[in-house]
């Protein structure tokens, strides 16, 4: 009889035992779930401040692109009016050949 109340009064320890483990488990697993949220919530607002400094970013190289383009597109603009005035020249040289 003795035996089998060690028995039972080990067997009750090692429930215990496993008992106080499923707590501090479920302890450490509820604690993990209830910071998931916050967790997110920052990871989402840092993902948004870097796509609005993407964006910035993006307009300003534009800007930068559209100003050093525009004196380019100033030279090419008085290059082609010159090449019409020297294209009107040549046609009336050319008529001035043809006709001597």
């Amino acid at each position: 009889m003795q035996n089998t109340n060690m028995a039972d009064s080990q067997d009750r320890e090692t429930r215990l035992r496993f008992m106080r483990i499923n707590a501090t488990t479920s302890e450490a697993l509820a604690a993990t779930v209830a910071a998931a949220p916050e967790e997110a919530s920052a990871n989402v607002q840092t993902v948004a401040s870097a796509a609005e400094e993407l964006t910035a970013s993006a307009r300003e190289i534009s800007r930068q692109v559209e100003q050093s383009a525009q004196p380019l597109a100033n030279w090419l603009s008085r290059l082609a009016k010159q090449s019409d005035l020297l294209k009107t020249e040549l046609n009336r040289f050319l008529v001035g050949v043809r006709a001597a």
